[in-house]
């Protein structure tokens, strides 16, 4: 059996369609540092079928939640394979999880999941492909850059809110956008005062080849607004090689706005 690579656990979500249904999307990113090649070669899938899909086909309460007990018990028992949990797609009435690992005999994993989910009535499936290069992870599981971004933007909100921010409060929000310093910002800086932002009349010098040029703008920060200001300045910023280096707003309190 190949050693299993040393993997970084950061687990998240994210929305998306698979098949043109709504899914949802839960992966360790971490796994993208043992890309490619890995020592543990074979992608294995098991799919659970879902008794209560729901409207969405992604699985209501309290399905989901037995759900969850059969995922721990499958990921358990083929752990002890050798195979390593990397995501879980909820899409279409079926709870997908999905490992990689050595080429273990299908017999055995088909044991394995006849053990773990014994006393379960649903159905489930398992198979298998070679993908050496993790090209389903990094083509298919793994979020394209606009998901990415929202998967960023999602959890700086999910602070604030840890923290009592208030929303829907306006505030000035900073954004960060950095070009290659040979590059001439000065459309850009216009196309975004068209938009609203604050452009400083004077730039901080280039700094190893990289210009960065700060915009400020009065805005609210629920997740949607935020993100939707975010992928419209990567836009903007894109014919000029120019790339979104991150926000930041100070914090509004309740006691701020009341």
């Amino acid at each position: 059996m190949s050693a299993t690579p040393n993997i970084r656990d950061e687990w998240d979500f994210y929305p998306c369609h698979v098949d043109d249904a709504p899914a949802s999307m839960f992966l360790n990113l971490g796994f993208a540092d043992a890309l490619p090649p890995h020592a543990i070669p074979v992608l294995h899938w098991v799919g659970l079928e879902m008794l209560h899909p729901g409207e969405h086909g992604m699985g209501i309460p309290p399905d989901v939640e037995s759900l969850f007990d059969c995922e721990d018990a499958v990921v358990s028992a083929l752990g002890a394979l050798g195979l390593v949990f990397v995501a879980r797609l909820r899409n279409n009435g079926e709870w997908q999880l999905n490992f990689y690992g050595p080429p273990v005999d299908e017999a055995h994993v088909l044991e394995k999941l006849r053990n773990a989910l014994a006393g379960e009535t649903r159905g489930f499936r398992a198979g298998r492909q070679d993908d050496a290069e993790g090209e389903c992870y990094a083509d298919f599981f793994y979020p394209p850059p606009e998901r990415l971004q929202w998967i960023m933007d999602r959890r700086l909100v999910e602070q604030l809110v840890q923290h009592g921010d208030v929303l829907t409060a306006e505030r000035p929000v900073d954004h960060f956008i950095l070009f290659p310093e040979e590059r001439d910002v000065s459309a850009f800086c216009e196309a975004a005062k068209a938009l609203g932002f604050v452009v400083p009349d004077e730039l901080p010098p280039p700094d190893e080849g990289l210009r960065s040029v700060p915009l400020q703008r009065m805005d609210t920060i629920e997740l949607d607004t935020i993100h939707d200001t975010v992928m419209q300045l990567v836009e903007l910023a894109a014919p000029y090689d120019g790339v979104h280096d991150g926000w930041g707003c100070p914090l509004v309190s309740a006691d701020d706005v009341g």
